[in-house]
């Protein structure tokens, strides 16, 4: 259950457990807001005479920031979950389901935005403040509840007359429209090159998926592999791959090589990175994306969330989209993300699902964290689990294994 709370002037949210994120827990606090922006944050004691007349809204449980999802495909709602055939089909097999079912069903522009639009508004609901979509075509601004949505326009040129059409289409871009690219296996390093040169221009993130299986390296590098023979089967090779770059050891370290990785860049997924490849991200201060309930559903493994830590990277959190997750929920992935990494602390869980989403998106300015400055756009989480917590520990440890909140509170100006 979602409620939505509406203030303008100095509003005090009290709760037993207040959460900033980026700094201590703190137990019996408040948020303070006004004109729409965190005015500060601490213990109720504090504030309480200083603003004794000011309305209150007290919450039973914890206030938090708001979850961001870094990685998401809205416009792949309409298609529902896309399975694999069977246990060892490879991320390719189900590359060509989704094909498959996409060009089937031929869904109308406005089934597309309806599912979309449902997507996006169960993402709200959830506690979801904003978020990073990529998509093949672009979204019209979706009506009703939703959260704050970042649009990517992917492009996609593995050869090069697809690339000369993606290049087109580059040039014609409007100049509020955000391309990026998909992935190195389906776009030629030219067009890569082109994308990012312009999101550079435009200051816009640029999001990759990157490695997400080990026959993108093998078609890369070595010519083979499933993506070899997926390309080969719609005619799609012409000498682009494998690279003609000898030198290039990974996929990482020829996206290096390429000038594509930086500050701006999200490469997503990086499930079969190698410690070389982590300290060339960590050195070009790149962010990095896991989706761990995607990488589940389609059986690719998991990513090494413990070395990227060790280097100082502290991954954002997606959910990818509804085809290959069926829970598409920010409170499974940190679930599942407790379950795989048992040592990593939940306050780190915490804070990939926030302030590591929002500083990769560019967006640490308003969320992630509730410090002075920052939109009021936080939420509230209630659950019968969290009223019986003793410590900080606890409520942590909670609110990463929960999965699914009993109550969410939506709190925006």
């Amino acid at each position: 259950m979602s409620t939505l709370v509406d203030h303008s002037s100095v509003v005090l949210y009290r709760a037993p457990w207040v959460i900033p994120v980026t700094s201590q827990t703190i137990h019996n606090g408040v948020v303070v807001v006004h004109r729409g922006r965190i005015k500060a944050v601490g213990p109720w004691n504090e504030f309480s005479t200083i603003y004794s007349k000011s309305p209150i809204y007290n919450c039973s449980g914890v206030l938090m920031p708001g979850l961001v999802n870094a990685h998401i495909h809205l416009e792949l709602s309409v298609l529902g979950v896309v399975s694999q055939e069977n246990p060892n089909s490879t991320m390719c097999d189900w590359v060509r389901s989704l094909l498959q079912k996409r060009l089937a069903c031929q869904y109308s522009e406005e089934e597309i935005h309806f599912a979309a639009a449902k997507c996006a508004h169960n993402q709200f609901e959830s506690g979801v403040v904003v978020l990073l979509d990529t998509g093949n075509t672009t979204l019209p601004s979706l009506s009703g509840e939703t959260p704050d949505i970042h649009s990517l326009l992917e492009l996609i040129g593995p050869s090069a007359k697809a690339t000369q059409a993606a290049l087109l289409t580059l040039d014609g871009l409007a100049e509020d429209v955000f391309p990026t690219g998909h992935a190195p296996y389906s776009t030629s390093p030219q067009l890569l090159q082109s994308i990012k040169q312009r999101a550079s221009v435009k200051k816009s993130v640029f999001s990759l998926h990157v490695e997400e299986s080990r026959d993108e390296a093998l078609l890369l590098l070595q010519g083979e592999g499933c993506f070899y023979d997926f390309l080969q089967d719609r005619d799609a090779l012409d000498g682009t791959f494998p690279l003609a770059v000898n030198s290039c050891k990974s996929v990482v370290d020829y996206l290096h090589k390429i000038e594509v990785l930086d500050e701006k860049t999200i490469c997503v997924h990086c499930v079969f990175v190698s410690d070389d490849d982590i300290q060339i991200l960590a050195g070009a201060k790149s962010h990095v994306c896991l989706c761990p309930g995607s990488n589940k559903f389609l059986g690719v493994g998991k990513a090494r969330l413990e070395t990227f830590l060790a280097h100082d990277i502290i991954p954002a959190l997606g959910t990818d989209s509804l085809a290959s997750n069926p829970e598409l929920s920010m409170w499974h992935e940190m679930a599942l993300l407790r379950e795989e990494h048992p040592a990593v602390a939940p306050e780190t869980i915490l804070a990939m699902a926030t302030i590591a989403g929002a500083s990769a998106i560019g967006r640490e300015a308003d969320y992630g964290s509730l410090e002075p400055g920052k939109s009021s756009n936080f939420i509230g989480i209630e659950d019968k689990k969290i009223s019986t917590a003793v410590s900080e520990k606890e409520v942590l440890e909670i609110l990463t294994v929960i999965d699914k909140p009993e109550r969410v509170i939506r709190y925006s100006e």
